[in-house]
């Protein structure tokens, strides 16, 4: 299994947290020098209202993921600047919010969820959400997430003893404080919306099989944009809805001390690009999407269906099927990317803008060859 994949593991029970970790130090601590963020451009500040920069962190080493600590009388705030598989603002609130409840739980409840327009602004730009922990009136929890472009902007905020006005005051100025790049910018937010619970689905009680191993032979031939980080266009996003393309909540399944959420869509009955299950692993971007892919014509006269772990700057299709997997099979895919219990059929990693390395992986495709078909 690749390092890459390694860390994604090993960073997950972090991102379950609520939290996301960085690599080697790009910043030293306590220093008054700001940082840019990566391959993004945008400038953070060494410091903002009382606050001061004390650490940042490029996780991966990409140059994709840069986590920046400050410190001030009032508590910590940290700045997450990241480029995940699908830069969704709802659906990282919506999963990071979750985790929030859990990790503070029992009685950690949102006090206040909303879409801010920022000064200057003609639109809501932000989502910002506040949080109580059990037996407290006062929020000290906050959490605000923008979009640029392929990039997300997030903020966590930990201030005891401040009022909801001074928690949201550090939140806007810490925002505030960014500097961006030429053509990159906050955008526009769509209305917010729940994912509702699921409807009974006949599809979610069948068994699917693994494709046949003659199709492994043409994991190679696939284009390299199909399996990139960053999805091809004919996917769709989890948003929730009923409507074609909207995800509703197919339960949830248990890691460690987490609940996992399961998404589930309602793909048509041969078209390619469509999503089944979508498995947010933590609000730092890596997600389990179970979907088609369009084979190469001539090769495989239909669609088939894969399994796949997207984290930033990498994905590795895990799993090949025939037809649609049901729940349970992909609940189990959660245990198998979070203990290394199968190693990937194919890894692509994405370095730099534009380029892609994609590697087969031939022990395991050696073995479903050789193996019978169960």
């Amino acid at each position: 299994m690749t390092t890459l994949l390694r860390a994604t593991v090993l960073l997950l029970p972090m991102a379950l947290a609520g939290c996301q970790s960085g690599g080697a130090p790009t910043q030293a601590s306590g220093t008054s020098a700001p940082v840019t963020a990566g391959k993004s451009g945008i400038g953070l500040p060494a410091g903002f209202g009382g606050f001061r920069l004390t650490a940042s962190n490029d996780a991966g080493g990409l140059g994709l993921d840069t986590v920046s600590s400050y410190k001030g009388p009032a508590g910590d705030i940290t700045l997450y600047v990241y480029r995940p598989p699908f830069p969704d603002v709802h659906l990282t609130a919506f999963v990071a919010s979750s985790i929030i409840r859990q990790r503070f739980a029992p009685g950690v409840e949102i006090a206040a969820d909303e879409l801010v327009t920022p000064a200057g602004a003609s639109a809501p730009t932000l989502r910002r959400l506040l949080f109580t922990r059990g037996g407290e009136t006062q929020p000290r929890d906050a959490l605000a997430i923008q979009r640029a472009g392929p990039w997300l902007v997030k903020v966590r905020a930990t201030l005891p003893g401040a009022s909801p006005a001074e928690l949201t005051k550090a939140i806007d100025t810490a925002l505030a404080s960014l500097s961006w790049p030429q053509g990159l910018a906050p955008e526009p937010l769509p209305p917010k919306a729940d994912f509702a619970p699921c409807a009974p689905d006949t599809l979610s009680e069948v068994a699917a099989l693994p494709a046949d191993p003659a199709y492994l032979a043409v994991l190679g031939t696939l284009s390299v944009p199909s399996v990139l980080s960053s999805p091809p266009d004919d996917l769709s996003l989890p948003r929730p809805g009923t409507a074609p393309g909207g995800f509703c909540l197919d339960g949830v399944t248990r890691f460690g001390q987490y609940d996992i959420p399961l998404l589930r869509g309602s793909p048509a009955a041969s078209k390619a690009g469509d999503v089944r299950h979508f498995i947010p692993l933590g609000d730092s971007g890596q997600v389990i999407e179970i979907g088609r892919y369009a084979m190469p014509s001539g090769v495989v006269p239909r669609p088939i269906v894969h399994a796949r772990l997207l984290a930033v700057g990498a994905s590795y299709v895990m799993e090949l099927y025939d037809g649609w997997p049901n729940r349970e099979q992909a609940a189990s895919l959660v245990g198998i990317v979070a203990t290394q219990a199968q190693q990937p059929l194919l890894t692509v990693l994405e370095p730099e803008e534009g380029k892609a390395y994609v590697t087969l992986n031939p022990e395991r495709v050696n073995a479903r060859q050789a193996g019978p078909r169960v």
